[in-house]
């Protein structure tokens, strides 16, 4: 219809500003109002073309009782025919044309392009450990982080350029690590300590009877403080056996003593952390460990042959029935 109405106009000298064009489609009116950018390319295409040659504002909707057209495209009688005003007159003078009160919905105009949208969720608990399999790599990044931090917080002259870490930084980052770890899977014990100074009966690790050390730790009690050993040793830390930091820890110790059995990791645990029900932990780690695999792994023992019928098999007669002599 566009280039219809182009070719016309251009050989009769019409100005196109005066020229109005209507169309039963709503679809295609959809697409005509509709940002060429946000079609599919064939869509897009056309409606550009369209556009190039008539305003968008000059493309209006007809109803299909007010369209002419519908009666020689759709079909009719001829005593309809021949008594339709429509068909015989056209349409209205431009005075006595339909208001537009068209809302077309853009989601409802098919070939449109599809909109992605990217979705960014923020888990406040994220648990920083499991984006690490290495205990020793984990303290050490956590350790240049806050070095970082503390060298942006300082003054120039106060600041640490070392190309080591030191094993206060080291053991700084460890507590960093236990708080995180206690805040997220020890809430409810942190917090009756705290208000309570004494974890309730009703609350699991109640017969640890644990405390909070200087830096704010859960550590085990016991009656031990004075029996020489160290800190560490009188009151472990107490960790939870499901969370991932405590499966590196016990990973660590597996390797850093020449890959322990069960026994001897249970017990190089125990001078340092607590954790309930760490034997099934311990175990699946150095179950699954691939060079205790194939240290350990069990020799294959072939099954031997059968035994010759002589040997199991009686005698026909008995032994030193036929005996004979050499002279």
């Amino acid at each position: 219809m566009s280039k219809l109405l182009s070719t016309v106009s251009r050989e009769l000298n019409i100005d196109l500003k005066d020229v109005f064009a209507w169309s039963d489609s709503t679809i295609a009116l959809g697409w005509i109002n509709t940002s060429p950018h946000r079609l599919k390319t064939y869509v897009a295409n056309r409606v550009v073309s369209i556009v190039d040659r008539i305003p968008a504002n000059h493309l209006r909707h007809v109803s299909s009782p007010d369209n002419p057209a519908d009666l020689g495209s759709r079909g009719t009688t001829a005593g309809v025919l021949v008594k339709s005003q429509l068909w015989w007159s056209g349409p209205q003078p431009p005075d006595y044309w339909p208001v537009q009160k068209l809302q077309i919905q853009t989601t409802s105009i098919p070939d449109m392009k599809s909109t992605a949208l990217t979705i960014e969720t923020h888990q406040p608990n994220e648990d920083i450990t499991s984006r690490f399999s290495s205990f020793s790599r984990l303290i050490r990044v956590i350790s240049w982080m806050y070095r970082f931090i503390n060298n942006a917080r300082s003054k120039l002259p106060d600041r640490v350029f070392s190309s080591q870490l030191s094993v206060q930084e080291l053991q700084a980052s460890e507590t960093v690590l236990f708080k995180l770890h206690q805040q997220h899977f020890m809430s409810k014990q942190l917090a009756s300590l705290k208000t309570k100074m004494a974890v309730s009966v009703s609350i699991p690790l109640h017969s640890l009877h644990p405390i909070l050390d200087c830096h704010g730790i859960l550590r085990v009690g016991g009656r031990l403080p004075q029996s020489g050993l160290s800190y560490n040793q009188c009151h472990p830390v107490i960790l939870h056996k499901k969370a991932h930091l405590s499966k590196l820890i016990v990973h660590h110790l597996h390797t850093d003593y020449f890959h322990a059995g069960p026994t001897l990791l249970m017990g190089l645990l125990a001078q340092c952390y607590y954790m309930i029900g760490a034997r099934r932990l311990v175990r699946n780690i150095s179950r699954n460990c691939v060079v205790c695999q194939k240290t350990y792994a069990r020799t294959s023992s072939e099954i031997m042959g059968e035994l010759p019928s002589a040997r199991i098999m009686p005698a026909p007669v008995h032994p030193f029935l036929a005996t004979s002599t050499c002279y």
